[in-house]
């Protein structure tokens, strides 16, 4: 049997507590790697109220048209 890791391999969770880059905690729920950094599509709720959505490359949400940052506030109002 090989139990060596692909580190390509991506993995499903939900609401796992993380703490971004920046010292800032809360809850993802996407795909992440082989060191559970969030790395593909996914969704992270800070604890300070911003909900950050889009692809994830090793911990780090990739800019792009198609990725959102939103506060809690606004999601609130649009029923998101």
């Amino acid at each position: 049997k090989n139990d060596t890791q692909d580190p390509n391999e991506k993995t499903n969770v939900r609401g796992m507590e993380w703490t971004d880059l920046n010292g800032d905690s809360g809850r993802y729920t996407g795909e992440v790697n082989y060191d559970k950094l969030p790395h593909g599509n996914g969704i992270m709720r800070f604890d300070f109220g911003l909900i950050a959505e889009g692809e994830w490359i090793n911990g780090v949400l990739k800019e792009g048209p198609q990725d959102r940052l939103i506060s809690a506030a606004a999601s609130m109002m649009s029923g998101a």
